[in-house]
Order: structure tokens, then sequence, then C-alpha cells
């Protein structure tokens, strides 16, 4: 899955951070004067924002000062604390915002402008929701997989050293580690007096201890040292720099981890809900807007459950379908197709075949510098067998894929491991990422608008359409038959997710319903294992599955209506050509697609 290196806030980007400085009054009367200053509104946010958050500034920006950035606004840090005074500005700020946006007729702006306007609006109102004060101190600080606390080690080792100034500012960011980690320790402390506290404190302490023990011979660090050997600077300069960061390195990160440890274990353990959201005081109604965060949708619970056991009936029809056309197949399933392998050697071998064979199918955008980079050993998950880093906006080095090849857990022939390649490369992230850059015309859009379910739901779309890719290698009735097995499993979990935050399913309820689902599975420590992960990452599958469901609907709905008039080029560009947009917008370029070509 996509390794995007960004912070979340402590709501889930539901509460957004926006500033409405510099913006003046509108006349509803004057399209032209309202369709010139929506466009410096929408500027506005991105430059605000960029100014308000160092940490994305540094990650998409190169040459601030070409977009207007000035960076004696730029305070450097990890961001707002989580303070209640800080989390209580954030609402100000959003309601403001709102205010202002509203003052906006959507009837006067060009087609393009109504379009941003949509996207705008769909988050601003997500955001407006959040901040009802229900749902103050609900979210969980410390998730497992998405927390900021397991981020942030992440993001560093990954950081770009450009050049002197930024080996300064590192050094000054590593320094607000313990600032900013001390108010999510806070947060977390007021959580366990109003009982909303959700944490798995063996899993936090058991990654933490581990950052704590590597102190000097951390990887993290090890890391920004060689970024810092690698400038052309003095060695005596490089010396300095190096030990500066170590000293900061040791006093405010390493410290804020042993905070961590200390606050967590001396939590009370009867306060620690041990169920999902549904099992605290509003927070099945967290968990929805967090499904309509997931889904950048105005949908129920019930809405978007519904939808997913549709979904995984069809996926049964399927499977049933391949195998009672071609009976030799089923085999293939008792040994969990372990069997099934490509003729691949190397990441290198998949990218080059996949830049080649995208060209019929995808829209044309020149060609992608990139690099593929090793993940150090000592860094590696054995889950991961690749991710994609996002390139700054003015960027001119190569994008960059960071691949497993050391870890003799991944398989380098293994069909998952070339749907991995394709969903963070060609024509995944990568390719989805830089076709935004190239065509989309404001900085918002191309960085800010977010709909978790489009970016990640393309890249599982795409994986699995280059299945297509690989038929010379694989029989096309068992790469069928390996995608619809694993996309029922998704879905189950999803919604398992569901049963787990609104329905309130404890550990035996996840192991029955599972069991009802068709899911025998006799291991009780991967079981218990499974749930946890759910219950402390809420939503967590929601956004690659629900978009992959929407593309793989929109795709059908498109050949069917279109025959063989259908054109895979032209399907994805519609697709692509709105960038992370809710899937209204999506779904009516495509509607326009069809009309245009029926």
């Amino acid at each position: 899955m996509n390794k995007i290196k960004q912070l979340t806030t402590i709501l889930l980007a539901l509460i957004l951070t926006i500033s409405i400085s510099g913006c003046s009054n509108q006349n509803s009367g004057d399209a032209d004067k309202m369709q010139t200053e929506f466009d410096q509104f929408i500027e506005q946010e991105f430059i605000d924002t960029m100014e308000s958050d160092y940490t994305s500034l540094h990650s998409f920006i190169e040459n601030p000062e070409n977009f207007g950035i000035d960076l004696n606004n730029v305070e450097i840090g990890f961001g707002s604390g989580y303070s209640e005074e800080e989390l209580e500005e954030a609402k100000k700020t959003t309601e403001e915002t709102a205010e202002r946006f509203a003052e906006f007729d959507r009837d006067l702006l060009t087609a393009k402008q109504q379009e941003t306007y949509d996207i705008y609006q769909n988050a601003l109102e997500l955001a407006l929701e959040s901040n009802d004060d229900k749902y103050d101190y609900i979210a969980p600080a410390f998730e497992t997989a998405t927390g900021a606390y397991c981020q942030i080690p992440t993001m560093l080792t990954d950081w770009t050293v450009r050049n002197e100034q930024d080996v300064k500012d590192l050094i000054t960011l590593v320094d607000d580690t313990d600032r900013y980690i001390q108010s999510l320790l806070d947060y977390l402390k007021v959580q366990e007096e109003k009982d909303t506290l959700s944490i798995n404190v063996n899993d936090v302490v058991e990654y933490c201890q581990g950052i704590v023990d590597a102190k000097d011979n951390s990887p993290i660090l090890q890391a920004l040292n060689e970024k810092i050997d690698a400038l052309n600077l003095d060695e005596n300069q490089k010396n300095t720099y190096k030990q500066q960061l170590s000293t900061t390195f040791n006093d405010s990160f390493i410290t804020a981890y042993q905070n961590i440890i200390d606050t967590v274990n001396g939590l009370d353990k009867s306060k620690i809900n041990d169920g999902g959201l549904a099992n605290i005081e509003n927070g099945k109604e967290y968990y929805q807007l967090l499904l309509q965060n997931a889904t950048a949708s105005s949908k129920t619970v019930t809405e978007i459950q519904s939808e997913f056991e549709d979904a995984m009936d069809d996926c049964l029809k399927e499977m049933q379908s391949l195998i009672i056309s071609n009976p030799s197949i089923s085999s293939v399933v008792q040994n969990n197709f372990g069997s099934i392998k490509t003729n691949y050697n190397s990441y290198e071998e998949m990218m080059q075949d996949l830049a080649t064979e995208i060209q019929e199918d995808f829209p044309d955008i020149g060609t992608i510098d990139y690099q593929i980079a090793q993940i150090d050993p000592s860094l590696a998950n054995n889950s991961v067998a690749a991710y994609y880093n996002l390139p700054a906006l003015d960027s001119k080095a190569a994008n960059q894929i960071r691949v497993n090849s050391d870890n003799n857990e991944i398989d380098i022939s293994a069909v998952d491991t070339f749907q991995t390649i394709a969903h963070e490369s060609l024509p995944g992230h990568m390719y989805q990422v830089n076709y935004s850059y190239l065509n989309l015309d404001n900085n918002y859009r191309k960085v800010l608008a977010s709909n978790p379910s489009y970016q990640e739901g393309w890249a599982v779309y795409v994986q699995y359409y280059c299945n297509k890719y690989l038929s010379q290698q694989v029989n096309s009735d068992i790469l069928e038959l390996m995608k619809y097995n694993n996309i029922y499993s998704y879905y189950a979990m999803i919604l398992c997710d569901i049963g787990i935050h609104y329905e309130g399913w404890d550990l035996d309820e996840f192991k029955d319903n599972l069991a009802d689902l068709g899911f025998v599975i006799n291991d009780d420590d991967s079981l218990e294992l499974q749930y946890n992960q759910l219950k402390d990452n809420p939503t967590i599958f929601v956004p690659y599955y629900y978009g992959y469901l929407q593309f793989s609907n929109l795709e059908t709905t498109a050949k069917e209506e279109l025959g063989n008039k259908f054109n895979d080029i032209e399907f994805h560009e519609a697709l692509l050509t709105s960038g992370c947009a809710p899937f209204t917008i999506v779904e009516k370029n495509v509607e326009n697609y069809i009309e245009t070509n029926k």
C-alpha cells in the first residue's frame, strides 16, 4: 500500500487548518471579479497551508519564493500541537473560512472553478461537521498503523536534505520532537480522564522501545547523517552538523519516545477501551465521519455497508463462474495460490515492462524519471515490498520508488509483488501524481485536494488492471481467481471494521462473523492480531477498496454502454482528469466520456 510520508492530524484531516488572511469582499454580481477572487482565494489557501505546515512545505516545494511563500511566516517544526486551545483555534479558523467561502456564488464561476469549488466544499463540510464539541478527544492519538508517533521516524528517514540550510532546519525540526510528542501525550491523558482512551499499549511500547534502545545507532540518525555526507560541504562542517544533530536527536527525539513509553505504561489500564469506537460515547457518530472522510462522500454507514455486501456477492459469483468454466484452476486455491509465480527476477524488470505496456492503455505523460532505491534493511518492514515517495512540485530530482530487495521474505517472482510495484509506480501512485502535476491547473488541486479513496482506489484498480500484462506468464483465469479472492478478503475486513466500530463487535463476534463470511481460520493468535489491527486503526482498509469498487463499477458501466467503442486510454483520462476529486465529480467525467462516444 501507499506510503506517502505526511503527518496526519489528530482529527484525521477532518479539521482543516485554513487561513483567511488577505481576502477581500465579493461582488456576487460581477462574474469576472468573482472568478478572479476565487482563484486568489484558492491559491492563498495553498500558500497559507504551506506557510503554516513546515513538513508539507519542505516535502512539496523546493523553491518557496517562486510560489509567493514568505519564509518569514514559516515556523520550523511538526506543526500545531493538540492542546485544547489549539484544537479550538482550528475549529474557529474552519468556521471563519466557511463564512468566507460562502460568499462565492458557484453559478458565476467557470466550469473548472466549479469543480475546484465542489472539491473544496466537500472537505470543508466534513471539517465543519467534525467541529462539534461532542467529538472532542474521541480520535485515537496513537494508532498502531497511522499514528504520528510511528509516522515521524519514517518521515525523517526519507527526509530530503538539499542544501546547508536544510541541515540547519532539520536540526530545528528534530529538536521539536519532544514538544510535539508531549502535546500528543497531554491529549492522551485528557482521553484517560474523559473515558475516550483507545490504545494498544503493548504495540506502542514495543515500537517506541526499539527507537529508544537504538540511540546513536538509530537507523534514522544514520540515514540523516548519510544525507549530510552527500552534500558538497567542508568535512569539518559536516562533522559539526552531525554532532549537533546527534545531540539534538538524543536530547529531544529519544527523550520524546522515552516519554511515550513512560506515559503509556503509566495509564490506568481499566480506562482503556478494549473494543471499537462504538463503545465510546458519540463514537458511532464519529465513525460515520471517519467513513465519510475515507470515501469523500456523504453516504451513511449502512449505505457503505450495503455496497460492500453486494460487492462480496459479486466476487463470489465471479469466482464460481471461473471455477465452473475451468475446473482445473480450483486446485490453486487449496495451496493459497502459493505455486503461482511470474518470470520476474528484479524490480527493475517489472518497471521496464510496465513503462512499455501502459503506453497502449493510459494517457501519455512523457517519460517519468525515476530511481529505484533500496530500503535500509534495518528499517525495512517485512510486510512491505515497496513504496513511493511524493516528489516536490518544482523538483527536477528523479521520482523515488523504495524497494525491499534485501528481505528474504519478499518473493520477487510472486504475483502480488508485481501488483505492489504497479500500485506504487506505473500506472499507480507515481503515474497518477505525475499526471496531476502535469495537467491540473492550480497548486491546491495538485497537492491539497484530498480524497483518500480516489488516491488509493486508483492504485488498487490499476494493480489488478495490470494483470493483463502477465497473461504470457500466468494463466489468465488463475489471475482473475486470485484477484477476486483477494478483493473478497478485503471487503470482508471492511465489513468487520464496520462491525467493530459501529456495531460494537468484540473478538468473539468478530470470529463468528468471519466464519459466517466463509473464512475458516483455526489460528486464534492470527484472528486476535487481525481484530486488533482493525480495532486500533478504524477505516484502515476503506479508502483502498471503496475506491477500487467505484473505479471498477465505472469501468463496467462504460464498457456496457460503449461496447466496442470503449477505449482504455480515453476512459482512464476521464478518471484522471480531475485529480483526487470526490467520486461524484469522477462519475460526471465518465458520463461525459460515455455520452461523447456513444
